[in-house]
């Protein structure tokens, strides 16, 4: 879903060299998300070539049913499958748009993410919920998504001083980015569960 989403945004706003195979692998390892560049300068995107990883899957399988080389998939951290994961298993309608603003981070940006937010979670298990930087904000190239993701990370709070800080997260995300669509994602430091202890999502329609 996400995909064909981004696959109708990235033929509207880039210019491209590759076949379709090309800009599916392009899609699982960056995301397909069109680059700032690509919309401002109308820069050709170099993209043969990239099929041949779909091509050794494809060739191994014909060749050996039992082969052991892995299908191609989304390059994703084991942090960010496990939100998606349970998000999917979310009864609100929402979960789609939530997991789509979540694949528009690529690999590199939740590598990066993950790990800011470790120090961000021992300096709160150290020092508490006000000594510093206690959240994170980050936002995927620019896409139709229009969103940003929040990481917080907190211990001790009740569950009304817990919202209003997210609150508060909301209302910086859609200042500082001009998100419409904000995704917050809270770990209590006291539990240490995984992959989240709250999850709030706000896309400005009142529901």
């Amino acid at each position: 879903m996400h995909y064909f989403w981004r696959r109708i945004e990235w033929e509207e706003h880039s210019w491209y060299l590759g076949d379709e195979d090309d800009i599916l692998v392009y899609y699982l390892s960056e995301g397909l998300t069109v680059r700032k560049e690509l919309r401002d300068q109308n820069a050709v995107m170099l993209l043969q070539g990239r099929s041949k990883e779909l091509w050794r899957y494809y060739l191994s399988v014909w060749s050996d049913p039992d082969s052991t080389v892995p299908r191609p998939r989304r390059m994703l951290t084991d942090w960010w499958i496990a939100i998606i994961r349970r998000v999917e298993n979310m009864p609100s309608s929402t979960k789609w748009d939530i997991i789509c603003l979540l694949l528009d981070l690529n690999f590199e940006q939740q590598q990066a993410f993950e790990e800011r937010f470790g120090h961000v979670i021992q300096r709160i298990r150290e020092y508490g919920n006000d000594s510093g930087e206690n959240a994170l904000i980050v936002c995927s190239h620019e896409s139709e998504s229009n969103g940003v993701v929040v990481v917080f990370a907190y211990r001790d709070l009740s569950a009304d001083e817990r919202n209003r800080r997210a609150a508060s997260l909301v209302d910086q995300a859609k200042n500082r980015h001009s998100a419409s669509r904000v995704v917050v994602i809270g770990r209590d430091v006291a539990r240490n569960s995984f992959p989240y202890d709250f999850l709030a999502f706000d896309d400005g329609l009142i529901h």
